[in-house]
C-alpha cells in the first residue's frame, strides 16, 4: 500500500490491520482527555523513552504535522533570528514558513 500522507511512501503490511483493529477497540474515538487516552498515551511515551534510550527527563510531544512543528519551533526557539541551511523543497517549505512567520 502507498501513502501521500507524508510521501509517497510505502506504509508497512500491518499498518491497515492496526488502523481496524484500533477502530474496533474504540481508540479511534477516544476522548483526548479521557482516562483511558490518558493511559494510552503514558504507556506510548514511557516505551518510546525505553525503546528509543530517551532521558527520563526529557518530554516528549505529539504534534499533527511537520508544519505544526514548524511554527512551534519558530515561535517557541527563535527570538531574534535563525539561519535555515537546505537542499531541497521540504527544507525550502521550512524557510518560508518560518520567515513569513
Amino acid at each position: 500500500m502507498i501513502s501521500f500522507y507524508p510521501g509517497p511512501s510505502r506504509v508497512h503490511d500491518e499498518i491497515p490491520t492496526y488502523v481496524k483493529d484500533a477502530a474496533r477497540q474504540g481508540i479511534m474515538s477516544m476522548n483526548h482527555r479521557s482516562e483511558e487516552f490518558m493511559t494510552i498515551s503514558k504507556r506510548t511515551i514511557a516505551l518510546l523513552k525505553q525503546k528509543l534510550n530517551i532521558p527520563k527527563n526529557y518530554t516528549i510531544f505529539f504534534t499533527t504535522s511537520a508544519t505544526e512543528c514548524w511554527e512551534i519551533i519558530a515561535q517557541s526557539w527563535i527570538t531574534d533570528k535563525s539561519y535555515h541551511l537546505f537542499n531541497g523543497s521540504f527544507g525550502q517549505k521550512w524557510y518560508e514558513y518560518t520567515h513569513k512567520l
